[in-house]
């Protein structure tokens, strides 16, 4: 079987007697807390009444505090309460000066309308840059020179044999008659001297004769030759001068054109150097007259800071001044009551009705907490 569950009435018992307990506590622990305390300045004194709870209908303890003040304390706080008494008599004094000077509602439409401060206008715009001036094109050069073929020498000697062969004909031919006619007058004269071929003074005169006459010819021969070498070699010289005249004229045409070529791309160049310098020189131009409208932009929105300054600088010297004379007006209007307050005895009241009544202080500490509060009294 299962246990059984306590009684109401037991649970009801024992929390009175839990409350009834934690009453009595709480009562004696009061009671201790309520001990009367005595000095040189007075006391405090604690005393209970007992009364009924209208609520619960149990009996209740009220702790009623009293304090008092020893014959030296209480010579010590007389005149405080003088000093105080005074003072608001003084303050009630003010009333009617406070009344002459704040009977009227205060009249702050007398120092207008605080000055707005100024607008602030827009800053001048940079222009832009203009657009610069493209480089120019350098023109094409010319083509370079070509030089002409030279013109090789190959020597015509062709004519030389016939060249010989007529210098040869005509020296034999002139030997031809002179050694006829000798051989004629020799056979005639050796004949005529009894002399006849076999004889040895006829053969050997004839021997003689004709080696004379192979003579002739043989020099006739040389001499053919040397003459067709001389013409030769004439025939050379004009050939090759023909022949390095042309290629003389070659050279020359070569350097011409060289020459005609270099002066147009000097030419080229140079006005290519010209349209390059006016184009920079151009451009140096935007630059400079970009850069002063810069300057000159930033020179007038300078001037536009400086006129707002000198205007926002005048607002609030303006205002400064309006706030100033509102605050002597304030001050001016208030300052009787200002007086009044300055007299008003209700704080040191306060402090003295703290002092009086300990507040939760000590007797202990009543000398320090009257000196600091209350700096005008004397114990």
């Amino acid at each position: 079987m299962g246990k059984k569950s306590s009684d109401p009435a037991d649970v009801a018992g024992a929390a009175k007697i839990e409350a009834k307990a934690n009453r009595e506590a709480a009562a004696a622990e009061m009671y201790a807390n309520k001990a009367n305390q005595f000095n040189y300045l007075g006391g405090v004194e604690w005393t209970p009444t007992y009364e009924k709870d209208p609520v619960t209908g149990t009996t209740v303890t009220r702790w009623t505090q009293e304090n008092s003040l020893s014959p030296n304390a209480q010579a010590a706080v007389d005149p405080m309460m003088q000093q105080i008494a005074d003072r608001a008599e003084m303050a009630n004094a003010l009333t009617g000066r406070i009344y002459d000077e704040m009977g009227e509602a205060p009249d702050f439409d007398q120092f207008g309308e605080a000055t707005v401060a100024p607008a602030f206008g827009e800053y001048n715009q940079i222009t832009g840059r203009e657009d610069y001036v493209d480089a120019p094109v350098r023109g094409d050069y010319q083509d370079a020179a070509v030089r002409g073929d030279y013109r090789e020498f190959e020597f015509d000697d062709s004519n030389r044999q016939s060249v010989e062969d007529a210098y040869y004909n005509k020296e034999a031919s002139r030997l031809d008659s002179r050694y006829g006619n000798e051989a004629t007058e020799m056979e005639v004269n050796l004949r005529s001297k009894g002399l006849r071929p076999g004889d040895q003074a006829y053969d050997s005169a004839m021997a003689s004769f004709g080696s004379t006459k192979n003579d002739a010819y043989e020099q006739a021969r040389y001499n053919a030759i040397i003459g067709g070498g001389e013409e030769s070699d004439r025939a050379y010289d004009q050939q090759f001068g023909v022949v390095d005249y042309f290629n003389q004229q070659v050279d020359s045409t070569y350097g011409q054109d060289v020459d005609a070529i270099s002066r147009l791309d000097s030419q080229t160049d140079q006005t290519y150097n010209q349209e390059l310098a006016a184009a920079e020189y151009a451009n140096q131009q935007i630059d400079q007259t970009y850069n002063q409208g810069i300057g000159e932009t930033e020179y007038a929105n300078q001037l536009m800071d400086s006129d707002y300054d000198m205007r926002l600088g005048e607002t609030e010297a303006a205002n400064a001044l309006r706030d100033k004379k509102i605050e002597e007006y304030i001050s001016k209007r208030g300052f009787s009551l200002a007086e009044q307050d300055n007299l008003s005895p209700l704080n040191d009241l306060t402090t003295l009705a703290g002092l009086i009544t300990g507040q939760g202080v000590g007797l202990a500490k009543w000398p320090e907490l009257m000196t600091s509060r209350l700096p005008n009294s004397k114990l």
